[in-house]
């Protein structure tokens, strides 16, 4: 091979960082491409690309190979988190493995990232009712109230303006057994107000006129329902009591790795009926 062998060892508690140049090669004991586990293979960088995959000695090339011990796989995905309202540094969450991570709810920034950097997608301030969860628990700068149509659909447009890359809303009353949330709380006690019916329709419609899907904070019927009829894109969680009924199997599921893209049939864990998971 004409690349030159190095290793790659960052100091204790120092993220790694790239120093080897426009064009390397990355080598591991094995290497999962996203459907596979290859033994003994390599991954060839140009510039921003990635430019191969085959077994290390048919890499050759300019640039250094930089050897691994153990598994090359791609960076994970985390479609909820709170760095933002956690001040979680950046390089903290690449250490951890994560390249790209949704902010659902905190400060407002724009989507940044994917260079290199740990790529951010921030919702911004959750919009709740007046009163509304998250306002009781994290304080008045983690909610945007609005308490009418109007409002809402304001709110959705100044949020995508600032850089949201999704749209999230509270439907929480609080009280409900096991949220993890519940034992933050800050303000007044629940139950807490929650959107109307109207006012989380004016909040769908907005976001998809601005071409940002809504994710909704629930933990409990009462909101999944709301959610349901309103016809929100994504629940941020899966509520923590049983709901049966209403239409709880119409439920819109994302693909998950066992169902890129199709449909698989599925019962749903509340009232057994077979639901098709999206």
């Amino acid at each position: 091979m004409t690349t030159r062998e190095t290793h790659a060892r960052p100091a204790p508690g120092e993220p790694a960082r790239r120093g080897f140049g426009d064009r390397y090669v990355l080598a591991a004991d094995r290497v999962f491409d996203g459907t596979r586990v290859l033994e003994h293979h390599a991954v060839a960088v140009r510039g921003d690309r990635i430019a191969g995959v085959a077994p290390a000695d048919h890499l050759p090339g300019p640039g250094p190979l930089i050897r691994f011990a153990g598994t090359l796989l791609p960076g994970f995905i985390d479609l909820h988190g709170h760095p933002l309202l956690g001040q979680v540094p950046p390089d903290t969450i690449l250490r951890h493995g994560l390249t790209t991570i949704r902010d659902t709810g905190g400060p407002l920034l724009p989507s940044s990232g994917g260079d290199g950097r740990l790529r951010l997608l921030a919702a911004g301030p959750i919009l709740t009712a007046p009163g509304g969860y998250p306002i009781p628990v994290f304080g008045p700068g983690a909610g945007v109230e609005v308490p009418d149509v109007q409002t809402a659909r304001t709110a959705v447009g100044q949020l995508v303006a600032g850089g949201a890359a999704l749209i999230k809303v509270a439907l929480e009353p609080g009280g409900s057994p096991g949220a993890p949330w519940s034992g933050h709380q800050l303000g007044s006690p629940p139950p807490w107000a929650m959107l109307s019916l109207e006012v989380v329709r004016a909040i769908v419609e907005a976001a998809h006129e601005h071409g940002r899907i809504v994710s909704v904070h629930l933990s409990g019927p009462q909101g999944a329902r709301l959610a349901l009829d309103a016809g929100v894109d994504e629940w941020a969680h899966v509520p923590c009591d049983p709901i049966r009924g209403s239409g709880c199997c119409t439920a819109p599921i994302w693909p998950t790795p066992t169902s890129p893209g199709g449909s698989t049939p599925r019962s749903c864990s509340s009232c057994s009926t077979p639901r098709m998971e999206r």
